[in-house]
C-alpha cells in the first residue's frame, strides 16, 4: 500500500492507510454551493404554495433543507462515511423538520428543539475537545477561520434562536392549556 503524506496537523500524526482526496476543494465546494442554492430556492418557492405558512416557517424549511444537504454532501453520508456513522447520525431529521413545518404537525416545535439541542451539544463537544487538545489541528489560518470557526459556528448561530423560538412555542401551548383548566 502506498504511503501518502497527509496535510493535517500535527504533522507527526500517524494515519495508516491515508489516501488523499481525488477531488479538489473547488470540485467539492462548487457543486455544494450550487445545489444548496437550487434546493433552498426550490423549498422557498414551493413553500409559498402553502398559504398558512409564515415567512419564518418558510425560512426554517429552507434552513433544514440546507442543513440536511450540508450533511449529505460535505459529510458524505452516501459514499464516504463508515456505516457506523450513517446509523448514528440523524441527518434525516432535518428532512422530517421540513415535512413537520409544511404540514403543521403538532410535533414540529419539539422536533426542532430536540435537533437544535443535539446540534448545540455536538458543536460544544467539537469546540471544547478541540480546545482541550490545544486547537492545533488546523493546517492554515484560512482552514481554522473558514471551516472550524465559520462553518461550524453557523450551527450555533442558527440552532440557538430556533431552540429558543421552539421552547417559547412549546411553553405557550402549556400555558394556554393551564389557563383553560383554571377557568
Amino acid at each position: 500500500m502506498a504511503s501518502y503524506e497527509h496535510p493535517y496537523s500535527p504533522r507527526d500524526l500517524q494515519l495508516p492507510g491515508y489516501v488523499p482526496l481525488s477531488l479538489s476543494q473547488i470540485d467539492i465546494v462548487l457543486p455544494y454551493i450550487g445545489s444548496s442554492v437550487v434546493v433552498v430556492a426550490a423549498i422557498w418557492l414551493l413553500s409559498g404554495r402553502f398559504p398558512k405558512l409564515s415567512k419564518t416557517d418558510r425560512l426554517l424549511m429552507c434552513w433544514w433543507a440546507f442543513s440536511g444537504l450540508t450533511h449529505i454532501i460535505l459529510e458524505g453520508y452516501f459514499a464516504f462515511v463508515p456505516d457506523f456513522f450513517k446509523k448514528k447520525t440523524p441527518f434525516y431529521l432535518d428532512e422530517l423538520c421540513k415535512y413537520a413545518i409544511a404540514s403543521r404537525k403538532s410535533y414540529s416545535y419539539i422536533l426542532q428543539f430536540a435537533i437544535c439541542l443535539g446540534q448545540l451539544y455536538g458543536c460544544m463537544v467539537y469546540f471544547v475537545t478541540s480546545y482541550l487538545d490545544g486547537d492545533n489541528f488546523a493546517t492554515s489560518p484560512f482552514y481554522y477561520w473558514a471551516y472550524y470557526i465559520g462553518a461550524n459556528g453557523v450551527w450555533v448561530v442558527m440552532a440557538t434562536p430556533i431552540a429558543i423560538r421552539s421552547w417559547k412555542k412549546i411553553i405557550s401551548v402549556f400555558e394556554l392549556g393551564n389557563k383553560k383548566k383554571t377557568k
